[in-house]
């Protein structure tokens, strides 16, 4: 379909491929796939696989990250002799990663064991892991979100440095990174930052001054160790990337390009009416007025651009049974770190929607590397534990309130 081989082809051979084609998800077969037979091919023959001699004048293939060789889950795909066949196992080791993390933050939050289950199920199989499930990296790179915070708090407790939790922060911080998607690692680097933020403030408020500052070393030695288990990955993607196509300075006019839609957030109740664009036979969402309407997204001229649909890596929704519990946490649950998640959420919808003033953050390193429409991804990790906060408050609410939530569900 592409240039060299669609060169021999006719026009009409070439209009016959692309009817119909899918091209969501066209990097893992013909790119990261071949990648990871090929590094298999280079361990096999005693050498380390930093090198792909095959697209262009040869690339590198180890710096630029995405196939994650240093994460170890990895390894049982490199080390096959079809690669593919391991793929599944990927998606099901990082599935039970993510959602037996999320039951054990949620356990520690003192959530009930039926709240903490819910809430890690909708973790586990919402939209943004299903969505991503096809790219082992990012899907990777998303699980560990909850054992950052989880380790991070256990860190935290008491007024020694201990090297359990120490380690755990550590190695859950760097996994992200060596999973192999920057975007995500980054995202869940921000998240963690203002976990730190917040224990050490909540120890200001508690302890003292001295003990706030005693915790903010500790927590900012767990950072720090846990930076140092990525270098075998960053390292070399920080000397790769300046030299690559993609400009590590871009400007905000070129970020703004990739902001989430304000209508896809709609994909949190409606998906496929808001984000299903490939059913064109059902709905013609490229011409829908609706999308057109309510997409204000400007390209780099100031022209009008067109919509990004609410699908893949744009995808939110994870339920609406589960959105309507994290209402209901929001507005009725207590404790919990409640108003530590309704600030995260009101932090990553800023910034994905580059509401005026958080467009500022992305003059920050770091935050403008990571495309807008991605922090809504790591936003089902809040609204999980808000729902879940939800579900525990139920079992104490009188019949008339259940009753009320039991209609608005309905309705």
């Amino acid at each position: 379909e592409y240039p060299p081989a669609s060169i021999a082809l006719t026009q009409a051979q070439q209009q016959a491929l692309r009817s119909g084609t899918n091209h969501d998800v066209t990097e893992v077969p013909v790119w990261f796939l071949p990648e990871f037979g090929i590094a298999g091919d280079e361990l096999r023959a005693g050498r380390l696989p930093t090198w792909d001699p095959h697209p262009r004048g040869g690339a590198p293939m180890h710096a630029h990250g995405l196939l994650g060789l240093c994460y170890p889950p990895n390894w049982l795909a490199i080390t096959a002799d079809e690669p593919s066949a391991r793929l599944g196992w990927l998606a099901w080791i990082s599935l039970t990663i993510g959602g037996l993390l999320a039951f054990g933050l949620l356990r520690h939050a003192q959530l009930s064991l039926v709240a903490a289950w819910f809430g890690a199920t909708l973790f586990q199989l919402g939209a943004p892991m299903a969505a991503n499930g096809f790219f082992w990296m990012r899907l990777a790179s998303l699980v560990w979100l909850p054992g950052v915070l989880w380790s991070l708090q256990v860190l935290a407790e008491g007024n020694r440095l201990r090297c359990g939790p120490l380690a755990a922060f550590a190695v859950t911080f760097a996994m992200p990174w060596l999973a192999g998607f920057p975007p995500f690692a980054s995202t869940t680097a921000v998240i963690a930052g203002c976990m730190w933020v917040r224990l050490v403030a909540e120890r200001l408020g508690r302890d003292g001054s001295r003990a706030a500052r005693q915790l903010a070393v500790r927590l900012t030695i767990g950072f720090l160790l846990g930076g140092l288990l990525t270098l075998p990955q960053v390292l070399p993607s920080l000397l790769f990337f300046p030299e690559s196509a993609r400009t590590i300075e871009p400007s905000l006019s070129k970020i703004q390009l990739s902001r989430f839609d304000p209508y896809g957030l709609f994909g949190y109740l409606l998906p496929d009416a808001f984000g299903h664009p490939t059913a064109d036979a059902v709905l013609p969402y490229g011409k829908s007025p609706l999308c057109l309407w309510l997409c204000d997204r400007l390209d780099d001229q100031g022209r009008g651009a067109l919509s990004n649909y609410n699908y893949t890596e744009y995808s939110v929704f994870f339920g609406t049974f589960g959105l309507l519990l994290a209402g209901y946490g929001i507005v009725r649950g207590r404790g919990h770190r409640r108003w530590f998640l309704i600030l995260v959420l009101i932090l990553l919808a800023g910034l994905a929607l580059m509401v005026p003033g958080f467009h500022l953050l992305y003059l920050l390193p770091v935050i403008k590397n990571v495309w807008p429409m991605r922090w809504l991804a790591p936003a089902a990790l809040p609204l999980a534990w808000l729902a879940a906060i939800g579900l525990d408050k139920l079992w104490q609410v009188e019949m008339r309130s259940l009753l009320r939530l039991a209609g608005v569900t309905l309705v």
